[in-house]
Protein backbone atom coordinates (compact mmCIF):
# COMPACT_ATOMS: atom_id res chain seq x y z
CA UNK A 1 0.00 0.00 0.00
CA UNK A 2 2.99 2.03 -0.97
CA UNK A 3 1.34 5.48 -2.29
CA UNK A 4 4.41 6.87 -3.68
CA UNK A 5 6.71 3.88 -4.86
CA UNK A 6 5.18 0.97 -7.19
CA UNK A 7 5.25 -2.40 -7.33
CA UNK A 8 7.27 -3.02 -10.37
CA UNK A 9 10.78 -3.01 -8.72
CA UNK A 10 9.62 -5.13 -6.37
CA UNK A 11 7.87 -7.79 -7.97
CA UNK A 12 11.54 -7.78 -9.79
CA UNK A 13 13.70 -8.09 -6.51
CA UNK A 14 10.70 -10.79 -4.80
CA UNK A 15 10.78 -12.79 -8.48
CA UNK A 16 14.78 -12.79 -8.42
CA UNK A 17 15.14 -14.17 -4.89
CA UNK A 18 12.67 -16.92 -5.68
CA UNK A 19 14.50 -18.03 -8.39
CA UNK A 20 17.76 -17.62 -7.10
CA UNK A 21 18.11 -17.89 -3.36
CA UNK A 22 18.19 -21.76 -3.95
CA UNK A 23 21.57 -21.19 -5.21
CA UNK A 24 23.60 -21.32 -2.18
CA UNK A 25 23.62 -22.08 1.75
CA UNK A 26 25.74 -18.70 2.14
CA UNK A 27 23.16 -16.29 4.55
CA UNK A 28 24.49 -13.30 2.85
CA UNK A 29 23.52 -14.21 -0.79
CA UNK A 30 20.61 -16.20 0.09
CA UNK A 31 19.21 -13.10 2.19
CA UNK A 32 20.66 -10.23 0.51
CA UNK A 33 22.42 -10.86 -2.88
CA UNK A 34 19.86 -12.93 -4.40
CA UNK A 35 17.46 -10.03 -4.19
CA UNK A 36 19.95 -8.18 -5.78
CA UNK A 37 19.91 -10.10 -8.93
CA UNK A 38 16.87 -8.86 -10.12
CA UNK A 39 18.93 -5.18 -10.59
CA UNK A 40 21.35 -7.45 -12.30
CA UNK A 41 19.42 -8.35 -14.95
CA UNK A 42 17.73 -4.84 -15.08
CA UNK A 43 21.09 -3.82 -16.25
CA UNK A 44 22.04 -6.13 -18.35
CA UNK A 45 18.54 -5.10 -20.46
CA UNK A 46 19.71 -1.41 -19.95
CA UNK A 47 23.07 -2.12 -21.77
CA UNK A 48 21.60 -4.24 -24.34
CA UNK A 49 19.40 -1.64 -25.27
CA UNK A 50 21.54 1.41 -25.10
CA UNK A 51 24.23 -0.92 -27.67
CA UNK A 52 20.48 -0.97 -29.74
CA UNK A 53 19.98 2.36 -29.62
CA UNK A 54 23.37 3.07 -30.22
CA UNK A 55 23.68 0.88 -32.96
CA UNK A 56 20.51 2.62 -34.72
CA UNK A 57 21.86 6.05 -34.00
CA UNK A 58 25.38 5.81 -35.54
CA UNK A 59 26.68 2.11 -36.60
CA UNK A 60 28.16 -0.55 -35.10
CA UNK A 61 31.31 1.27 -33.28
CA UNK A 62 28.45 3.67 -31.63
CA UNK A 63 26.80 0.11 -30.43
CA UNK A 64 30.13 -0.98 -28.56
CA UNK A 65 31.03 2.25 -27.09
CA UNK A 66 27.42 3.04 -25.96
CA UNK A 67 27.22 -0.44 -23.92
CA UNK A 68 30.79 0.49 -22.35
CA UNK A 69 30.26 3.70 -21.85
CA UNK A 70 27.27 3.14 -19.60
CA UNK A 71 28.75 -0.34 -17.62
CA UNK A 72 31.42 2.10 -16.86
CA UNK A 73 30.33 5.08 -15.31
CA UNK A 74 30.98 4.37 -11.89
CA UNK A 75 27.62 5.43 -10.14
CA UNK A 76 25.80 3.57 -12.53
CA UNK A 77 27.62 0.65 -11.97
CA UNK A 78 27.72 1.06 -8.32
CA UNK A 79 23.67 0.83 -8.81
CA UNK A 80 23.63 -2.16 -10.73
CA UNK A 81 24.50 -4.36 -8.07
CA UNK A 82 22.26 -2.98 -5.23
CA UNK A 83 18.65 -4.20 -4.11
CA UNK A 84 16.84 -0.68 -5.10
CA UNK A 85 14.18 1.07 -7.40
CA UNK A 86 16.45 3.37 -9.68
CA UNK A 87 17.99 0.66 -12.58
CA UNK A 88 14.86 -1.52 -12.75
CA UNK A 89 13.12 2.34 -12.81
CA UNK A 90 15.78 3.27 -15.96
CA UNK A 91 15.36 0.13 -17.50
CA UNK A 92 11.47 0.61 -18.05
CA UNK A 93 12.27 4.13 -18.97
CA UNK A 94 14.48 2.93 -21.83
CA UNK A 95 12.70 0.36 -23.20
CA UNK A 96 9.30 2.77 -22.80
CA UNK A 97 11.07 5.31 -24.85
CA UNK A 98 11.94 2.96 -27.43
CA UNK A 99 8.62 1.66 -28.14
CA UNK A 100 7.44 5.27 -28.21
CA UNK A 101 10.10 6.06 -31.17
CA UNK A 102 8.53 2.58 -32.81
CA UNK A 103 4.85 3.49 -32.67
CA UNK A 104 5.67 7.13 -33.96
CA UNK A 105 7.47 5.26 -37.53
CA UNK A 106 4.70 5.46 -40.33
CA UNK A 107 5.48 1.93 -41.26
CA UNK A 108 4.24 0.41 -37.87
CA UNK A 109 1.38 -0.82 -36.80
CA UNK A 110 -0.73 -0.17 -33.68
CA UNK A 111 0.89 -2.73 -32.00
CA UNK A 112 3.94 -0.29 -31.51
CA UNK A 113 1.29 2.36 -29.52
CA UNK A 114 -0.07 -0.79 -27.39
CA UNK A 115 3.61 -1.83 -26.42
CA UNK A 116 4.45 1.82 -25.74
CA UNK A 117 1.50 2.08 -23.50
CA UNK A 118 2.44 -1.27 -21.50
CA UNK A 119 5.86 -0.19 -21.20
CA UNK A 120 5.00 3.37 -20.60
CA UNK A 121 3.15 1.67 -17.57
CA UNK A 122 5.52 -0.67 -15.93
CA UNK A 123 7.97 3.05 -15.96
CA UNK A 124 5.27 4.41 -14.06
CA UNK A 125 4.81 1.30 -12.19
CA UNK A 126 8.55 1.35 -11.25
CA UNK A 127 9.24 4.85 -10.56
CA UNK A 128 6.22 8.18 -11.29
CA UNK A 129 8.97 9.85 -12.76
CA UNK A 130 7.98 7.06 -15.88
CA UNK A 131 5.08 9.43 -16.09
CA UNK A 132 7.64 12.30 -18.34
CA UNK A 133 7.23 9.82 -21.24
CA UNK A 134 3.58 10.72 -21.63
CA UNK A 135 4.29 14.52 -23.07
CA UNK A 136 7.28 13.22 -24.61
CA UNK A 137 4.78 10.63 -26.72
CA UNK A 138 2.82 13.12 -27.10
CA UNK A 139 5.50 15.73 -29.09
CA UNK A 140 6.78 12.75 -31.00
CA UNK A 141 3.55 12.19 -32.29
CA UNK A 142 2.60 15.78 -33.44
CA UNK A 143 6.17 16.33 -34.51
CA UNK A 144 6.09 13.08 -36.76
CA UNK A 145 2.32 12.98 -37.70
CA UNK A 146 2.48 8.93 -38.72
CA UNK A 147 -0.66 7.35 -40.14
CA UNK A 148 -3.46 7.29 -37.41
CA UNK A 149 -1.00 9.03 -34.79
CA UNK A 150 -4.62 10.35 -33.08
CA UNK A 151 -5.55 6.94 -32.76
CA UNK A 152 -2.34 5.40 -31.99
CA UNK A 153 -1.97 8.13 -28.61
CA UNK A 154 -5.37 6.68 -28.10
CA UNK A 155 -4.57 3.11 -27.88
CA UNK A 156 -1.61 3.46 -25.77
CA UNK A 157 -3.49 6.29 -23.53
CA UNK A 158 -5.92 3.46 -22.97
CA UNK A 159 -3.52 0.70 -22.69
CA UNK A 160 -1.30 2.41 -20.19
CA UNK A 161 -4.53 3.31 -17.74
CA UNK A 162 -5.68 -0.17 -17.56
CA UNK A 163 -2.17 -1.62 -16.89
CA UNK A 164 -1.41 1.20 -14.33
CA UNK A 165 -4.00 1.13 -12.01
CA UNK A 166 -5.00 -2.80 -12.71
CA UNK A 167 -1.01 -3.44 -11.07
CA UNK A 168 -1.21 -0.90 -8.51
CA UNK A 169 -2.67 -2.33 -5.70
CA UNK A 170 -2.24 1.41 -3.82
CA UNK A 171 -4.67 2.89 -6.11
CA UNK A 172 -7.50 0.30 -6.17
CA UNK A 173 -9.33 1.84 -2.83
CA UNK A 174 -8.85 5.83 -4.10
CA UNK A 175 -8.44 5.43 -7.81
CA UNK A 176 -8.80 9.46 -8.22
CA UNK A 177 -7.57 10.55 -4.84
CA UNK A 178 -4.48 8.20 -4.31
CA UNK A 179 -2.84 9.76 -7.61
CA UNK A 180 -3.42 13.55 -6.84
CA UNK A 181 -1.87 12.55 -3.59
CA UNK A 182 1.20 11.58 -5.19
CA UNK A 183 1.56 14.69 -7.17
CA UNK A 184 0.32 17.17 -4.64
CA UNK A 185 3.59 15.49 -2.45
CA UNK A 186 5.68 16.33 -5.58
CA UNK A 187 4.59 20.00 -6.07
CA UNK A 188 4.63 20.82 -2.49
CA UNK A 189 8.05 19.81 -1.74
CA UNK A 190 7.22 16.61 -0.09
CA UNK A 191 4.88 17.73 2.45
CA UNK A 192 6.11 17.35 6.11
CA UNK A 193 9.32 15.50 5.27
CA UNK A 194 12.43 16.39 5.72
CA UNK A 195 15.27 15.45 3.62
CA UNK A 196 18.18 17.41 4.00
CA UNK A 197 20.61 17.98 0.66
CA UNK A 198 24.38 19.57 0.86
CA UNK A 199 24.69 21.69 -2.11
CA UNK A 200 28.19 23.65 -2.01
CA UNK A 201 27.96 24.20 1.34
CA UNK A 202 24.31 25.23 2.10
CA UNK A 203 21.98 22.92 3.39
CA UNK A 204 18.72 22.25 1.53
CA UNK A 205 15.58 20.70 2.52
CA UNK A 206 14.07 18.85 -0.02
CA UNK A 207 14.61 20.97 -3.29
CA UNK A 208 17.66 22.35 -4.17
CA UNK A 209 18.34 25.33 -6.74
CA UNK A 210 17.48 24.20 -10.54
CA UNK A 211 21.18 23.76 -11.25
CA UNK A 212 21.10 20.33 -9.11
CA UNK A 213 20.07 18.03 -11.21
CA UNK A 214 22.51 19.50 -14.33
CA UNK A 215 25.32 20.19 -12.04
CA UNK A 216 25.08 16.79 -9.98
CA UNK A 217 25.17 15.15 -13.64
CA UNK A 218 28.13 16.96 -14.58
CA UNK A 219 30.08 15.92 -11.90
CA UNK A 220 29.26 12.13 -11.35
CA UNK A 221 29.84 11.61 -15.12
CA UNK A 222 33.04 10.55 -16.07
CA UNK A 223 34.75 13.83 -17.90
CA UNK A 224 35.32 11.34 -21.24
CA UNK A 225 31.37 10.99 -21.57
CA UNK A 226 30.91 13.85 -21.24
CA UNK A 227 32.77 15.32 -23.56
CA UNK A 228 31.28 13.13 -26.43
CA UNK A 229 28.17 13.31 -25.11
CA UNK A 230 28.13 16.74 -26.04
CA UNK A 231 30.01 15.80 -29.94
CA UNK A 232 26.89 12.98 -30.35
CA UNK A 233 24.31 15.92 -29.63
CA UNK A 234 25.72 18.11 -32.04
CA UNK A 235 26.25 15.23 -34.61
CA UNK A 236 22.54 14.51 -34.11
CA UNK A 237 21.51 17.85 -34.85
CA UNK A 238 24.01 18.58 -37.82
CA UNK A 239 22.69 15.35 -39.31
CA UNK A 240 18.84 15.62 -38.77
CA UNK A 241 18.71 12.48 -37.25
CA UNK A 242 15.42 12.03 -35.49
CA UNK A 243 16.43 8.95 -33.51
CA UNK A 244 19.35 10.56 -31.81
CA UNK A 245 17.16 14.10 -31.34
CA UNK A 246 14.42 11.64 -29.56
CA UNK A 247 17.40 10.05 -27.24
CA UNK A 248 18.08 13.71 -26.74
CA UNK A 249 14.75 14.64 -25.67
CA UNK A 250 14.08 11.62 -23.11
CA UNK A 251 17.30 12.77 -21.61
CA UNK A 252 16.73 16.11 -20.86
CA UNK A 253 13.36 14.79 -19.32
CA UNK A 254 14.54 13.81 -15.89
CA UNK A 255 16.81 16.86 -14.89
CA UNK A 256 14.09 19.66 -16.44
CA UNK A 257 11.33 17.87 -14.18
CA UNK A 258 13.68 17.80 -11.17
CA UNK A 259 14.67 21.30 -12.12
CA UNK A 260 11.51 22.76 -11.45
CA UNK A 261 10.62 24.65 -8.25
CA UNK A 262 9.23 22.64 -5.45
CA UNK A 263 10.23 19.35 -7.01
CA UNK A 264 12.13 17.56 -4.37
CA UNK A 265 15.68 16.44 -5.95
CA UNK A 266 18.51 15.02 -3.47
CA UNK A 267 20.44 11.64 -3.50
CA UNK A 268 22.92 13.36 -6.25
CA UNK A 269 22.32 11.39 -9.26
CA UNK A 270 19.88 8.47 -7.99
CA UNK A 271 16.81 10.32 -9.29
CA UNK A 272 18.17 10.65 -12.56
CA UNK A 273 19.42 7.26 -13.61
CA UNK A 274 16.89 7.49 -16.11
CA UNK A 275 19.24 9.65 -18.25
CA UNK A 276 22.16 7.63 -18.16
CA UNK A 277 21.23 4.70 -20.85
CA UNK A 278 20.56 7.83 -23.04
CA UNK A 279 23.51 9.69 -22.21
CA UNK A 280 25.89 6.55 -23.16
CA UNK A 281 23.83 6.33 -26.09
CA UNK A 282 24.33 9.61 -27.45
CA UNK A 283 28.29 9.46 -26.04
CA UNK A 284 28.76 6.27 -28.74
CA UNK A 285 27.30 8.15 -31.17
CA UNK A 286 29.89 11.47 -30.23
CA UNK A 287 32.53 8.67 -30.46
CA UNK A 288 31.34 6.80 -33.69
CA UNK A 289 31.42 10.57 -35.44
CA UNK A 290 34.71 11.40 -34.14
CA UNK A 291 36.36 7.84 -35.25
CA UNK A 292 34.51 8.62 -38.88
CA UNK A 293 36.96 11.73 -38.80
CA UNK A 294 40.16 9.61 -38.67
CA UNK A 295 41.14 7.19 -42.08
CA UNK A 296 41.01 3.13 -41.91
CA UNK A 297 41.86 1.86 -39.13
CA UNK A 298 42.60 4.47 -36.81
CA UNK A 299 39.00 5.50 -35.96
CA UNK A 300 38.25 2.15 -34.54
CA UNK A 301 41.84 2.25 -32.87
CA UNK A 302 39.50 5.58 -31.54
CA UNK A 303 36.94 3.74 -29.96
CA UNK A 304 39.33 1.14 -28.47
CA UNK A 305 40.76 4.12 -26.80
CA UNK A 306 37.46 6.02 -25.17
CA UNK A 307 36.71 2.33 -23.96
CA UNK A 308 40.09 2.14 -22.20
CA UNK A 309 40.07 5.39 -20.72
CA UNK A 310 36.31 4.46 -19.81
CA UNK A 311 37.15 1.21 -18.33
CA UNK A 312 39.92 2.99 -16.35
CA UNK A 313 38.03 5.39 -14.97
CA UNK A 314 35.80 2.70 -13.03
CA UNK A 315 38.59 0.83 -12.61
CA UNK A 316 40.18 3.89 -10.14
CA UNK A 317 36.63 4.59 -8.22
CA UNK A 318 36.74 0.82 -6.88
CA UNK A 319 35.41 -0.31 -4.74
CA UNK A 320 33.57 3.09 -3.53
CA UNK A 321 32.14 3.88 -7.32
CA UNK A 322 28.28 4.96 -5.94
CA UNK A 323 30.33 8.07 -4.55
CA UNK A 324 32.75 8.99 -7.56
CA UNK A 325 32.90 12.61 -8.59
CA UNK A 326 35.22 13.34 -11.64
CA UNK A 327 37.60 15.97 -12.08
CA UNK A 328 35.62 18.68 -12.64
CA UNK A 329 35.05 18.87 -8.72
CA UNK A 330 38.34 17.67 -7.93
CA UNK A 331 37.28 14.23 -7.24
CA UNK A 332 36.04 12.85 -3.79
CA UNK A 333 38.42 15.34 -1.99
CA UNK A 334 37.39 18.45 -4.24
CA UNK A 335 33.50 17.47 -3.23
CA UNK A 336 34.14 17.34 0.43
CA UNK A 337 35.95 20.33 0.39
CA UNK A 338 33.33 22.21 -1.74
CA UNK A 339 30.74 20.74 0.80
CA UNK A 340 28.21 18.07 -1.49
CA UNK A 341 26.81 15.02 -0.02
CA UNK A 342 28.79 12.25 -0.51
CA UNK A 343 26.59 8.99 0.60
CA UNK A 344 23.50 8.41 1.24
CA UNK A 345 20.63 6.32 2.76
CA UNK A 346 23.80 3.96 3.80
CA UNK A 347 24.90 2.84 0.46
CA UNK A 348 28.56 2.20 2.11
CA UNK A 349 27.43 -0.43 4.88
CA UNK A 350 28.56 -3.18 2.87
CA UNK A 351 30.16 -5.95 4.42
CA UNK A 352 33.78 -4.83 4.27
CA UNK A 353 31.89 -1.64 6.47
CA UNK A 354 30.09 -4.06 8.82
CA UNK A 355 33.65 -5.90 9.20
CA UNK A 356 35.12 -2.92 10.66
CA UNK A 357 32.35 -1.90 12.75
CA UNK A 358 32.42 -5.35 14.82
CA UNK A 359 36.28 -4.43 15.24
CA UNK A 360 35.77 -0.86 16.32
CA UNK A 361 32.70 -0.96 18.58
CA UNK A 362 33.02 -2.25 22.04
CA UNK A 363 31.20 -5.23 23.39
CA UNK A 364 27.79 -4.25 24.69
CA UNK A 365 27.62 -0.90 23.19
CA UNK A 366 25.01 0.68 22.14
CA UNK A 367 24.78 1.48 18.24
CA UNK A 368 22.72 4.77 17.11
CA UNK A 369 20.99 4.58 13.40
CA UNK A 370 18.21 6.37 11.92
CA UNK A 371 14.88 4.61 10.41
CA UNK A 372 15.15 1.82 8.39
CA UNK A 373 19.05 1.69 8.86
CA UNK A 374 18.54 0.64 12.32
CA UNK A 375 16.46 -2.19 10.72
CA UNK A 376 18.94 -3.03 8.63
CA UNK A 377 21.33 -3.81 11.30
CA UNK A 378 18.95 -5.70 13.27
CA UNK A 379 18.69 -8.09 9.78
CA UNK A 380 22.50 -8.14 9.66
CA UNK A 381 22.86 -9.22 13.18
CA UNK A 382 20.01 -11.94 12.54
CA UNK A 383 21.82 -13.24 9.39
CA UNK A 384 25.61 -13.43 11.78
CA UNK A 385 27.04 -10.21 10.43
CA UNK A 386 26.94 -7.81 13.03
CA UNK A 387 27.76 -8.94 16.05
CA UNK A 388 24.81 -9.75 18.19
CA UNK A 389 26.13 -8.36 21.62
CA UNK A 390 25.65 -4.68 19.81
CA UNK A 391 22.46 -2.80 20.77
CA UNK A 392 20.76 -0.81 18.19
CA UNK A 393 19.10 2.28 19.21
CA UNK A 394 17.05 5.10 17.20
CA UNK A 395 18.82 8.48 16.73
CA UNK A 396 16.72 9.71 19.94
CA UNK A 397 18.30 7.60 22.54
CA UNK A 398 22.16 7.78 24.02
CA UNK A 399 25.12 5.68 22.95
CA UNK A 400 28.14 4.87 22.80
CA UNK A 401 28.35 4.72 18.53
CA UNK A 402 26.61 6.56 15.98
CA UNK A 403 25.66 4.96 12.26
CA UNK A 404 25.59 8.73 10.45
CA UNK A 405 26.10 9.01 6.34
Amino acid sequence: NDWKHGPASRTVHASAWFVFSGFSSDKWFREVAAFRMGTVFAFALLCAMTALAGFRAGGAGAAVASSAFLICMPRVFGHSRLCATDIIAAAMFFAAALAAWKAACPQKSLKWAAAFGLLFAAAALAKETGALLLPLFAMLMAARRPPRWGLKILIALAVAAAAYFLLQPAYWAAPASAPRRYFDYILNGGGNESVWTFYFSTRYTFSPPWSYPFVMLGITTPPLTIALFLAGCAAALRARNGFAVWLAACCLAAPVFFALPQVPAYDSERLLLPCCGFIAALAGLGAARVAALVKSWRGHAFIVLFVLVSVFTLQGARPMEHVYFNQLIGGLPGAVRKGMDIDYWGASVNREFIAQMNKIIPAGARLSAAGYNSENLVFYQGIGLLRGDIAVVDYEEPAQAALIW
